[in-house]
């Protein structure tokens, strides 16, 4: 019995694995397919100070303020404040 569960939460486990490697692989390879396509109707120093600003500003920015989006929405549902997985 002690080796059923380890069996199944290791199987779990490596589930769960493979789906964030894979949504991981995804998201890395189309955003940077699509963030490239933006740039191509640009001149070569519209591009290249575009790309310079997204960088610094807006991929920070963007990720702080989904942060603080994802915060909200979970105080507002309820949420425990303590850190883990919880439902």
């Amino acid at each position: 019995f002690p080796g059923a569960l380890v069996s199944s939460s290791s199987s779990a486990l490596y589930l769960v694995a493979i789906s964030l490697l894979t949504a991981k692989t995804m998201d890395y390879s189309l955003r940077n397919v699509l963030a490239e396509l933006v740039y191509v109707p640009l001149d070569f120093e519209s591009r290249y100070v575009g790309k310079e600003i997204i960088a610094v500003f807006a991929n920070r920015f963007g990720k702080s303020g989904m942060a603080l989006i994802l915060s909200g929405l979970n105080f507002i549902r309820g949420g425990s404040s303590g850190g883990g997985l919880s439902g």
